[in-house]
């Protein structure tokens, strides 16, 4: 059924004549522009990695309904307040519309993430605005499960959905 409303919603989208306006009000780091054939042109796939990243590479989608699940058990950042590593896994699931996150490009975008200070709550969070921006999926989850400190754990979920057709405000 989410995948029909999503049909749908690019079906209006066209018919309205204004398929880029409304993948930007939905998904504004988005680009609707560069799916035709051809146009998957890795950054980092297949290349030296230099350091962190703040975009992912995208792979094109369009072979129906699945969910990806990608995890990194390695996953490091700093507390804000101590500057000690945080450690924990984070786990990004999501049903593709029109890309597939590349996963190296994924592991230098988190990457990014290492010698930040950042509470883990506000982390998960930018991290599935971040992506959700940059693949426009359907859903997107992105879960932090972080090792204890102080004898408790932190566990973070953040979901994201695609504008519903009744939400496009024409």
């Amino acid at each position: 059924m989410a995948k029909r409303a999503a049909d749908d919603r690019w079906r209006l989208t066209e018919a309205a004549g204004a398929l880029k306006v409304i993948l930007m009000k939905t998904h504004p780091k988005s680009s609707a522009g560069n799916r035709e054939a051809g146009a998957f042109q890795p950054v980092h796939l297949g290349r030296r990695s230099r350091g962190p990243v703040e975009q992912i590479d995208r792979i094109p989608w369009n072979n129906g309904d699945i969910v990806v699940e990608l995890v990194c058990d390695e996953f490091t950042s700093l507390c804000p307040v101590t500057e000690q590593p945080d450690f924990g896994t984070i786990t990004v699931r999501y049903a593709p519309f029109h890309w597939l996150i590349e996963s190296k490009s994924l592991k230098l975008y988190l990457w990014r993430f290492r010698e930040m200070g950042v509470f883990n709550e506000p982390l998960v969070a930018t991290i599935a605005d971040d992506l959700f921006g940059q693949i426009a999926p359907e859903w997107l989850e992105v879960e932090g499960h972080f090792h204890s400190r102080g004898g408790i754990g932190i566990h973070v979920k953040a979901r994201r959905e695609a504008v519903a057709d009744n939400d496009i405000p024409f």
